[in-house]
């Protein structure tokens, strides 16, 4: 395959294949981060009418206001 450049032919198509790999995979996750944003958005929208609507509910947290929380925590502490 050397001798008759195919293998050149074949490193470059797994070279190319690896570069859409890695472009899909940024998008997804650029998506994907996107799409949690606006959830914790979305939420929070929902926790401050819950705060202000109801004074037993004025512990809710909300995502964003603690430092090292973890955003899946919050959401569950809530709901329990």
């Amino acid at each position: 395959m050397a001798e008759t450049g195919e293998l050149q032919k074949l490193h470059q198509k797994c070279d190319e294949l690896a570069s859409k790999v890695d472009t899909a995979y940024l998008k997804s996750m650029d998506l994907l981060n996107r799409t949690e944003l606006q959830m914790n958005q979305a939420e929070n929208d929902i926790y401050d009418d819950l705060r202000s609507s109801h004074e037993d509910l004025s512990g809710l947290a909300m995502h964003g206001e603690s430092l090292g929380e973890n955003d899946c925590h919050i959401t569950a502490d809530n709901y329990a």
